[in-house]
């Protein structure tokens, strides 16, 4: 392929996608904690049920900070029927890690220190995270 043909391509792709894509929450917010927690959801799930999960865990835990504070069985029940529950085991354990560090919000947290607490979610969920969020940006914190 050409340079040329592949511009042609990306602009067919990103044109099609703007008439054709499915108006999603997930993709409503620039908040790195909800894309985070729509990744993570979605490993091996569909869409169509994730959905009303997606709501009631954000009421529930709306940031990182109260997720971290919550009692895991508490999450595990939110969690209920959506299944792998280790997924959620995960993402619990990492807001504990966010709040150990006393960085309440995702948006505060330095990439070193997001490392390490990406250890816990797939590198596909790190990179989307990171990524889908214009406001997601790695900063220094003294």
């Amino acid at each position: 392929m050409t340079l040329k043909e592949i511009d042609q391509t990306r602009k067919l792709l990103i044109d099609w996608y703007r008439r054709h894509h499915r108006q999603l929450p997930w993709r409503e917010t620039e908040d790195p904690y909800r894309i985070w927690v729509s990744e993570v959801m979605l490993q091996q799930t569909q869409v169509q049920t994730v959905l009303p999960y997606y709501q009631k865990f954000l009421l529930d835990f709306p940031d990182v900070k109260q997720l971290a504070d919550a009692d895991l069985q508490k999450v595990l029940k939110v969690w209920e029927g959506l299944g792998y529950y280790a997924r959620a085991r995960n993402m619990h354990r990492s807001a504990k890690i966010i709040r150990k560090m006393m960085l309440f919000s995702i948006k505060r947290i330095s990439q070193p220190q997001f490392q390490q607490v990406a250890f816990f979610f797939s590198r596909y969920s790190f990179i989307a995270s990171s990524s889908t969020s214009p406001v997601f940006r790695f900063s220094r914190i003294a």
